[in-house]
């Protein structure tokens, strides 16, 4: 048998990966010293939010910023400036930067210390801003030890930026940054981030740990990179391992850290300092597919099972709604790859499909009601997709159709 055929090149990518999952393991071990664990009493969180959620065109709003920053050195920064509003190169794009500094003297002793600032944006501001475009919130805290910056993205439509996504847990890889990848644990709000890359001087391995909340669309905390400062070889006859470090021998180095996710199968990560540019954000992850069952759905495809609402808007007008759900799944009889979720009255059917790249469609259709909604993943948080609502009439215009998971609100609907 010739081996090199039979080893095909995404099974090496695969075994290089688990390798290297299973050295950050081995790593992660040696590493973080028990029993002192950063990712549980650590770190700096940061929420922006606007105030109203969704702001009407004219009027002033508020950008609120508020948290736990490590130290009391917080309590000494500037008021919150609101420098600038541009459009990017990107014209998908517009961005309101504000920030805020320390004082020029300040100690960095571990105290996890409350804030809250907030910068009002003038009705003014509206003339250079297009709702109909997110609008990009960049956060800089200039601290002399960690310069961080946080950024959000707004939704002015619908306030589809309120919608937490669920991304559950697993492995996520880039076809950009092959034999890398981050493994996420969600947990409620909060996620947890390991991500493994490598040094870009000695080429060793570099294992990150991020430590952050969702609050709507995005994450903002800390990503640690963390080192035992004086390893040794030294071997432990009792224990019959190698000597571990003790907690005063780690050191952590801080950055901050966001998570965006596009879709239900795809992140992108965002954590930079300095000015953001077009390539503020970072490759886009996938959901890593290494097996199937016959017993489950893949991981690409998403679990509707549970209670949606469907919410159908002539342009901000809701015109119906629809309370829906779904069964479990089952296999569709549309071919290879589409799975099934009926309504507990069988009056709604959704049919979805996805590739191993996570690339896919869902179609809802309610035959009685002639009513179809079709929305591709990548347009698909977890908890809502926004799509086109088409019915049998053809002389009816189309409204935007809203399906959002049971128990999420959408500020939209408070100017019903």
């Amino acid at each position: 048998m010739n081996v090199s055929k039979c080893f095909k090149p995404k099974y090496l990518q695969l075994s290089v990966f688990l390798v290297a999952l299973l050295f950050s393991q081995i790593l992660s071990a040696t590493r973080m010293g028990s029993p002192f664990y950063p990712h549980l009493t650590a770190g700096t969180r940061v929420i922006i939010s606007l105030e109203p959620s969704l702001p009407r065109r004219g009027e002033s709003f508020i950008i609120d910023v508020s948290g736990i920053w490590r130290n009391p050195c917080i309590a000494g920064s500037e008021d919150l400036t609101f420098s600038r509003l541009r459009q990017l190169d990107r014209p998908e794009l517009q961005i309101i930067r504000v920030h805020t500094n320390f004082p020029s003297v300040c100690g960095d002793k571990y105290e996890p210390t409350p804030f809250t600032r907030s910068v009002v944006i003038p009705g003014s501001a509206w003339e250079s801003i297009d709702e109909k475009i997110p609008l990009l919130v960049n956060l800089g805290i200039g601290d002399f030890a960690a310069p961080h910056d946080w950024y959000r993205k707004f939704d002015l439509s619908w306030g589809l930026h309120e919608i937490p996504p669920q991304i559950g847990q697993g492995h996520w890889i880039s076809d950009e940054r092959p034999f890398q990848g981050l493994n996420i644990e969600q947990q409620g709000d909060t996620v947890l981030v390991y991500e493994l890359g490598y040094h870009g001087d000695d080429g060793e391995p570099l294992w990150l740990m991020g430590n952050a909340r969702f609050h709507g669309n995005v994450t903002h905390g800390v990503r640690y990179y963390v080192r035992w400062l004086n390893p040794t070889d030294e071997w432990d006859f009792e224990t019959r391992d190698y000597v571990q470090p003790k907690a005063d021998e780690m050191s952590f180095t801080e950055s901050s850290f966001n998570i965006e996710a596009v879709g239900v199968n795809q992140l992108i990560l965002t954590g930079l300092h300095g000015e953001p540019t077009n390539k503020w954000e970072s490759p886009t992850y996938k959901r890593y597919v290494f097996g199937l069952a016959d017993n489950q759905l893949p991981v690409v495809v998403p679990n509707m099972a549970g209670q949606w609402n469907l919410y159908a808007f002539d342009n901000q007008d809701l015109e119906a709604s629809f309370l829906i759900e779904f069964r479990a799944a089952t296999k569709s009889d549309r071919g290879l790859r589409w799975y099934r979720f009926n309504s507990i009255d069988d009056q709604w059917v959704l049919e979805c499909w996805a590739n191993m790249d996570g690339v896919g469609t869902c179609i809802l259709t309610n035959d009685d009601l002639g009513i179809t909604m079709s929305y591709d993943l990548v347009d698909f948080n977890g908890n809502y997709a926004k799509a086109p609502v088409l019915t049998s009439n053809p002389e009816e215009i189309s409204r935007t159709g809203i399906l959002l998971r049971a128990g999420f609100h959408l500020p939209v609907l408070d100017f019903q």
